[in-house]
């Protein structure tokens, strides 16, 4: 780091980047590796999912201006490479910029988006933005669900969905010098797992699914 506030230099930045995307690519190909052989250790058809090819900067470009958010360097890289990826781990999406998966997969996210606004109103009354300011203020990293911690799910970003109400989302209130966010996963009931980024749960998603294989 440089300078008296912390923050990454423009080469430091760079260099971190290209660190990162070959990380990333690492920890995706032994991801296909490890899910394909879990499938085929259990006698199904051996397939990690669908990867999709490659999403433009301009599709990424407009999928941050159509969602309001700017992706993480690390979630930027894997639209490089993938344009989302159907059926990770069986059931979920990973969203993309763009294509008829992108679009079910952001249309389930509003769906249950407005399922927890639903049961958040009839805990603590109409949400206006005070009172949503007002509760995320009491956030509690060290929770392991969603209402303790005080997340206001429609706040974040969810960029991952196994439609049936348990998702994968960016934390907007927490991004590091380098631009990430930080991960929490929630399932259906509103438990919460937090990692530091995005390739920070890819890599623990693939520890478990090797553990699974040694089973």
């Amino acid at each position: 780091m440089s300078g008296q506030d912390g923050a990454y230099s423009r080469v430091q930045l760079e260099r971190r980047a290209m660190v990162d995307k070959s990380k990333l690519k690492d920890v995706l190909e032994r991801l296909v590796t490890a899910l394909s052989e879990l499938r085929r250790s259990t006698g199904q058809t051996a397939t990690a999912g669908t990867l999709h090819p490659p999403a433009s900067g301009d599709e990424i470009a407009a999928f941050e201006k159509r969602s309001g958010f700017k992706c993480p360097p690390s979630y930027r890289s894997f639209l490089q490479m993938h344009n989302g990826w159907e059926k990770y781990r069986r059931v979920w999406t990973l969203i993309g910029a763009g294509g008829d998966h992108a679009t079910k997969a952001l249309q389930q996210v509003e769906r249950d988006f407005k399922i927890f606004v639903v049961k958040w109103e009839q805990k603590y009354g109409k949400a206006t933005p005070q009172k949503i300011q007002e509760f995320e203020a009491k956030f509690d990293r060290r929770a392991t669900t969603e209402a303790a911690a005080y997340i206001y799910l429609p706040n974040h970003f969810a960029f991952g969905t196994d439609f049936a109400g348990s998702l994968y989302v960016f934390d907007r209130r927490h991004v590091a010098p380098d631009g990430e966010n930080e991960v929490f996963e929630r399932d259906a009931s509103g438990d919460i797992t937090w990692h530091k980024t995005f390739v920070a749960m890819l890599e623990a998603h693939l520890a478990s699914t090797e553990e699974r294989l040694k089973q």
